[in-house]
């Protein structure tokens, strides 16, 4: 489920790659998915030390909470009373969830985000990714314990592909005529 993971965040930060290198807007949001899609693709592979076979360093084992080349299990958030799951969960709910529903609402925000190029998604894809997570929590929650084993792991993956799908479907549309008026227009109530 890791590799599968890998392979959504690898193709996502391509996608990005050869939309910039294409001259495709929104130019800001191409970049920064880029460049998140492909250190959560180096990060999901621990930096390829599992398919190059080489050992972590020892500075780096001493202070990872699995032992593995990465960052994201260095704990480096634990002090605040948080992890790198709880930054990239509160990431993810942001652009997922808080920013369509704000986009959604207000005139003025959405105009801010059009110029930066956020695609509002729509309510068919918001309603997919948060029904899976949803149930993803509600069996890592209450089902059997083979379950909850996978379920971490599985929603990792959700997460990749969901971003995947986003940057091929929403940012390739945000460059064609039409689709930023349409946003931009869109009724508000605020």
């Amino acid at each position: 489920v890791e590799y599968l993971g890998a392979l959504f965040w690898l193709s996502a930060a391509v996608i990005c790659l050869v939309r910039l290198a294409t001259g495709q807007q929104p130019r800001i949001l191409l970049a920064v998915w880029m460049v998140l899609s492909f250190l959560f693709f180096g990060e999901e592979i621990s930096w390829g030390q599992r398919i190059l076979g080489f050992e972590t360093p020892e500075v780096i084992a001493d202070v990872n909470e699995q032992g593995e080349f990465n960052i994201h299990n260095l704990g480096l958030l634990d002090r605040f009373g948080s992890s790198t799951q709880h930054l990239f969960r509160a990431l993810f709910i942001t652009y997922f969830l808080a920013l369509p529903l704000v986009t959604h609402l207000s005139n003025r925000v959405r105009r801010w985000m059009l110029r930066i190029g956020y695609v509002t998604p729509d309510v068919w894809f918001l309603a997919f990714v948060w029904g899976v997570i949803g149930a993803s929590v509600v069996l890592q929650a209450i089902g059997p314990e083979a379950a909850r084993r996978v379920t971490g792991e599985t929603r990792e993956s959700f997460y990749a592909l969901s971003v995947l799908v986003y940057v091929y479907l929403y940012l390739r549309t945000a460059a064609l005529p039409g689709r930023l008026s349409e946003q931009e227009t869109a009724p508000a109530t605020a």
